[in-house]
């Protein structure tokens, strides 16, 4: 019966190993992608989809929207957004 644990164990590492070695080896041949990325400032007056649509038809893809707004109440100036982009190169 210790024999036949030692056995099933044995062969569990075994396995372990084997797929461990199978993951590094994919890994380590799959070309990585690389990634090109673009900040653009977009005019709160006006809608942003028309321009981000031209962006997406080059191929870029929106990742995040960033706004930026006085923290003062009484200050004139409008809010600022921010559009960060990426494409693979």
């Amino acid at each position: 019966m210790r024999n036949l644990y030692f056995a099933l164990v044995l062969v569990a590492l075994l396995c372990l190993a084997g797929w461990t070695t199978h993951a590094q080896l994919q890994r380590n041949t799959q070309t990585r992608e690389t990634w090109e990325y673009m900040e653009v400032e977009l005019e709160a007056r006006f809608q942003a989809n028309p321009r981000l649509n031209q962006y997406g038809v080059q191929g870029w893809e929106l990742v995040s929207v960033v706004s930026g707004c006085p923290s003062a109440p009484n200050v004139a100036q409008s809010c600022r957004y921010w559009a960060y982009l990426k494409r693979a190169k």
